[in-house]
């Protein structure tokens, strides 16, 4: 074996494959682009998947359950704006604005800062207090009343009252305008708020996490630019944001990996 390296390495046999390149060095060279054309060609048809989906085996439990809740979610994961500010009150209102422009964009299910708690939303006529609770009383105390004494033939109603109609729309719109169990994604001092995108899309698509992700970081730029309290931040996180950050890495890695 060391007698094959050493000739195939020696002098002679690379003289001699030197002479055979330039003596057929119009073939060699038609070869050359003949060659790289039918690579081109075959290259050109190839496609990438962006989609760490793609990577497993279709039809399995596991892929089918991650469709199912994809289809009725309409996606997978988050993208958070935090908005930091001088108060509460301004943080609310930078949120509020933005918003506005974050829900134009055609990928966006659901953005908001406040937290959808349907238990609390249910519950809400729990957090009436006393007095309201006294009135409700007293206004069903009214109507039986009412009731009792139109049951009662030897009754005369001398004064022609009209009877009452048990009604509490009053007191739900000062609750539901009140919103005392509406919680908020903010800060003790208000001066932190986040606010929390759902996509419709999964984070495993790394072309869609980068398109929407993009497209959101114009949107909050551009908003930014336009406020005239330059000591309002803002910055962007979540899932997605994670998942393009650790691709970002593994493709770092493997390039640095092949130089």
């Amino acid at each position: 074996m060391k007698k094959v390296i050493d000739r195939l390495f020696s002098d002679t046999f690379v003289t001699a494959y030197l002479k055979w390149i330039i003596r057929y060095r119009y073939i060699v060279l038609l070869l050359a682009i003949i060659l790289t054309s039918v690579a081109a060609v075959i290259v050109k048809k190839l496609s990438v998947d962006s989609s760490i989906m793609a990577l497993l085996k279709k039809n399995t439990p596991a892929v089918e359950r991650i469709d199912n809740l994809e289809k009725k979610l309409g996606g997978i994961g988050d993208l958070i704006v935090m908005v930091e500010s001088g108060s509460r009150e301004q943080s609310i209102i930078v949120a509020d604005n933005l918003l506005s422009k974050i829900n134009k964009l055609e990928w966006v299910a659901d953005a908001s800062y406040s937290i959808k708690d349907s238990l609390l939303v249910k519950k809400k006529l729990l957090f009436i207090n006393i007095d309201d609770l006294k009135e409700i009383r007293n206004r069903v105390g009214r109507v039986i009343s009412g009731k009792v004494k139109d049951a009662n033939p030897l009754f005369v109603d001398l004064l022609d009252e009209q009877p009452e109609k048990l009604d509490f729309k009053d007191i739900e719109t000062k609750y539901d305008k009140k919103a005392n169990y509406k919680r908020i994604n903010i800060s003790q001092d208000g001066r932190m708020l986040l606010i929390v995108i759902h996509p419709q899309g999964i984070t495993s698509n790394i072309a869609f996490a980068k398109k929407i992700y993009n497209e959101l970081d114009d949107v909050v730029t551009t908003f930014k630019n336009s406020l005239a309290d330059r000591s309002v931040s803002l910055s962007i996180g979540g899932t997605y944001k994670n998942r393009l950050n650790e691709y970002n890495t593994i493709i770092s890695d493997l390039s640095n990996g092949t130089m």
